[in-house]
């Protein structure tokens, strides 16, 4: 059995409902972790998207990936593929000098960290407990660059600190691309939280009884990390080859431009 970890960078705004009846302001909120309360993709989420992506493709190849159709009552297989949650690895905050840093905290990152070990991954070292120590006072960035920067929705400035040691600078920057800002988990918490991620109002002339809606969408840049089982084949060789750098769509509202992220190999091992 081998391992797999793949990203998904958001190229696009993201809608993946959780599917519930929600009586607030917002109608379409996204899907969530349940221990967290930080945004997720499930796994069924991220099985159904690949298995659109590979409609064209030929029947008995996609059966052995993903298993029989969900519509498939009579002869129900399992596919080869075992997925995973998606989970929010770092997320663009809007700030004064740069139109956005990349967001995260110690809770996401020691999260990622322990299911790699799980899953037997080796991993650059990352100290979460001084990470936790740093931000207990205020978000910090890791360039000195970009420090004093004003967050949006953030009641102090992102401080620069030159005391986060080599190696857990490198992990960091290797696992999140660009301008990097930490936050305590509670204050993440409340910048991922239903009153402070984007809503876009929708229109539909054509439907008097729901001429406008609201959706919350995860924004473009997001970055989100997932882990697949598989026994090494042909077909997982190729599922690779077919994935890897590709342009996916997840969630709801391909056809305005909803969902559309970049699928990266990002390790694998024997487990």
């Amino acid at each position: 059995m081998k391992a797999y970890i793949y990203q998904l960078d958001a190229v696009t705004n993201m809608q993946v409902g959780n599917g519930e009846v929600n009586f607030g302001v917002v109608d379409n909120l996204i899907q969530r972790d349940a221990a967290t309360n930080f945004p997720v993709i499930n796994a069924s989420g991220i099985k159904g998207a690949l298995r659109e992506y590979f409609k064209d493709k030929d029947k008995g190849y996609v059966r052995e990936l993903f298993g029989s159709e969900p519509t498939d009552t009579q002869n129900h297989e399992s596919g080869k593929l075992r997925f995973f949650d998606a989970n929010l690895i770092a997320m663009p905050v809007r700030c004064n000098n740069v139109p956005y840093l990349m967001g995260t905290c110690p809770m996401l990152i020691n999260d990622y960290i322990s299911k790699c070990g799980l899953f037997e991954f080796s991993n650059g070292n990352c100290d979460i407990k001084k990470l936790t120590d740093h931000v207990c006072r205020g978000p910090v960035v890791l360039d000195k660059e970009y420090g004093n920067s004003v967050i949006e929705d953030c009641s102090r400035p992102a401080m620069f600190t030159g005391n986060i040691d080599e190696e857990t600078m490198s992990f960091l920057r290797e696992l999140i691309d660009g301008p990097v800002v930490l936050f305590s988990d509670d204050e993440f918490k409340r910048l991922c939280d239903n009153d402070h991620l984007p809503v876009i109002a929708r229109n539909n002339l054509s439907d008097n009884n729901r001429n406008l809606w609201y959706e919350q969408v995860l924004p473009r840049f997001s970055r989100l990390r997932f882990f697949v089982l598989a026994e090494e084949s042909k077909c997982i060789k190729n599922f690779k080859e077919d994935t890897d750098g590709k342009l996916i769509q997840v969630g709801a509202n391909a056809t305005v431009g909803y969902g559309y992220c970049k699928l990266s190999l990002i390790s694998e091992c024997e487990v």
